[in-house]
């Protein structure tokens, strides 16, 4: 367990490897915008807000990219 764990750093650090690999896969990625409260910290084990984090992520940019195809589309926005 880690203490005061930013889950906006996770998420942050995800969101460059998912954009990535989008680019990669489509060509195109949408932008990522994170709002919420970006302050808060958890004692939680890093590896399960990595895990949940990187499957939300992939999944909303995925659907995100396959539906609105080129990149016009919207962003995507995670709050907490």
């Amino acid at each position: 367990v880690q203490k005061e764990l930013s889950p906006l750093q996770v998420f942050q650090e995800l969101s460059n490897e998912i954009t990535r690999l989008t680019e990669a896969i489509y060509g195109v990625a949408p932008d990522i915008e994170f709002r919420g409260n970006l302050t808060c910290t958890l004692d939680y084990i890093p590896r399960h807000v990595q895990f949940m984090g990187q499957e939300l992520l992939k999944n909303a940019v995925r659907a995100t990219t396959e539906r609105h195809k080129p990149r016009d589309g919207p962003g995507i926005g995670f709050a907490s």
